[in-house]
């Protein structure tokens, strides 16, 4: 069966070739051990209750068939490697306890096809989400204040991301596809077309003009993109601060 602690406050292993499809933890865990579900090959789902505060180091590691996972509000503590080797994990909800999602810690997951992170969370560590070439969607909430280098850069098939208004500082590259538009039907700063990559499309001038005010601007720190605006766009600099506002 699976193994707890003595108070069955820590989950610390499941049992390997178990054959069960889902699983849910018992109320009384607080803490899901290193490595507690490694290599559980048949398990689809896992549902994690709002006791758990504390996920360590690559507890879902090789749970290949894993391919939806919650991590509740509860959680404040996630180490690294959590869904390393997880290839069918195709949705990731992340909970408000979640403060910063660390350098690398998405990379190169390519099953992941839609990301939402949940208020609370202020930081996109750099590299974060790189390389997650089937991600199609990512729900960045009010309240992320950096969103660092690279973070989406390799997400070739991202078409809608938005940019609340809380975010104060964008790095380098952050985006690199040319499927990411301006969608009409959303007020404020939604688009991205290619801003912050090498080579800006004329979609994201058109962009510009066609909302009027909306773009990056005074709010953003990181005006290293502002050369690239300008290029983009053929505003001049007064024009960028003047009418550019984040909404």
């Amino acid at each position: 069966g699976v193994l707890y602690n003595k108070d069955k406050t820590e989950l610390i292993q499941y049992p390997i070739g178990n054959s069960r499809t889902s699983f849910k933890i018992p109320d009384s865990v607080t803490t899901i051990g290193n490595l507690a579900f490694i290599s559980c090959y048949s398990l689809t789902s896992v549902t994690i209750p709002d006791s758990v505060t504390t996920i360590e180091l690559a507890a879902f590691e090789d749970c290949d068939s894993l391919t939806s996972v919650t991590i509740p509000d509860s959680v404040t503590t996630i180490g690294y490697d959590l869904f390393s080797g997880c290839s069918s994990l195709e949705t990731l909800t992340i909970g408000s306890g979640i403060k910063e999602i660390p350098e690398s810690y998405f990379s190169g997951h390519g099953a992941l096809k839609t990301v939402n992170l949940s208020e609370g969370v202020e930081k996109i560590g750099n590299y974060a989400f790189s390389g997650c070439t089937n991600l199609t969607s990512v729900t960045i909430p009010d309240g992320v204040k950096t969103i660092g280098n690279y973070a989406f850069s390799g997400c070739t098939y991202l078409e809608t991301i938005n940019i609340p208004d809380s975010v104060k500082f964008i790095g380098s590259e952050v985006f690199n596809t040319d499927k990411l538009t301006c969608d009409e039907t959303v007020d404020g700063l939604i688009y991205i077309g290619d801003i912050l990559v090498d080579d800006i499309s004329k979609s994201l001038a058109a962009c510009f003009r066609s909302k009027g005010k909306t773009g990056l601007a005074d709010t953003l720190e990181a005006l290293d993109v502002a050369a690239k605006i300008r290029t983009a766009t053929g505003f001049s600099s007064g024009e960028i601060q003047r009418d550019l506002t984040l909404r």
